[in-house]
């Protein structure tokens, strides 16, 4: 059994359950959900995976309990293994190798390899925002975040409308990232200069563009980015009709990120193949992190923020 300790707002909850359905399928056992952080942050995020096709039991307080104890209890063959082969001790000098953990908490922001070589049964603990985790399963991660209900009457028409264009989606993220200083800090915001410039390289690679804007505040956008000759702001879908946005932006043929894994999700589930997305140059405001995973390899970076 895999235990997959969810947590965020919906765009992280994807990256976490891709990563949890990639090491459950790859032992052939159960993934079970840990739902408890969303008791304690109900008024922030809510839980966001029921729209979809992905299903999963939740797990119990005592299984919970159970898988949260820092060490299996190794056979004896196991624990001689461990203390003589030394080439395991200097590879793991400080802490307990991932596949000897019952609980397995993420270490870095980057692709950790050792994930994909636990085999065993776990709780997994962490954002795991690289599609590093889950490339060798594409197929069954798009078919488990593919949503279960037809789009409403609004967003099929303009489903419909995207398909028939050469449409992009820009993602424009303020709200918290302005609002809560400890957010800023962190992420910092994408910039007027950024979209500007990921719009101007857009208009060169495709000349007839349509932009699509996605927004938390889509007034600063009428005012600051959208023309009325190329682009539509999206208005209509409301905070509990979010996955409705992205499936929009997955709809469009090519894609314009900011710096949050909500539009992230927009482009890679975008099935189109020749789409061309474009990302910020940085993910972080500080270097705190290493942010070189979490944009694929196909994806272009544009200007620092």
């Amino acid at each position: 059994m895999i235990i997959l300790r969810l947590r965020g707002g919906l765009g992280n909850q994807l990256f976490q359950i891709a990563a949890g359905l990639r090491l459950a399928t790859s032992l052939k056992t159960p993934l079970k959900l840990d739902l408890s952080w969303f008791r304690a942050y109900s008024l922030m995020h809510v839980y966001g995976m029921t729209p979809y096709h992905f299903e999963a039991e939740i797990a119990s307080d005592w299984e919970i309990r159970r898988y949260s104890t820092p060490w299996f209890p190794l056979s004896l063959n196991t624990r001689l293994y461990y203390k003589y082969h030394d080439h395991i001790r200097k590879r793991f000098p400080t802490q307990t190798p991932y596949y000897l953990k019952r609980l397995v908490r993420e270490q870095h922001f980057h692709f950790d390899s050792r994930i994909l070589n636990i085999q065993h049964n776990c709780i997994l603990d962490g954002f795991w925002q690289s599609e590093n985790y889950f490339a060798d399963m594409k197929n069954s991660v798009h078919q488990n975040l593919s949503l279960k209900s037809p789009p409403s009457a609004e967003n099929a028409r303009l489903i419909e409308q995207v398909q028939k264009r050469d449409s992009v989606s820009v993602h424009v993220r303020r709200g918290d990232y302005i609002s809560n200083p400890g957010i800023n800090k962190i992420h910092g915001l994408c910039d007027l200069d950024y979209y500007q410039n990921a719009i101007s390289r857009m208009n060169e690679r495709v000349p007839s563009a349509h932009f699509y804007f996605f927004s938390d505040d889509p007034d600063w956008v009428e005012k600051n980015l959208s023309s009325k000759e190329n682009s539509t702001v999206i208005r209509h879908n409301g905070l509990n009709q979010d996955y409705e946005d992205i499936r929009l932006m997955s709809s469009c043929k090519h894609n314009i990120i900011c710096n949050s894994t909500f539009s992230w999700w927009g482009a890679w589930l975008n099935p189109y193949p020749q789409k061309l997305v474009l990302a910020p140059h940085r993910w972080f405001k500080t270097n705190q992190h290493n942010d070189s995973d979490i944009i694929p390899k196909d994806w272009l970076r544009v200007a620092p923020l």
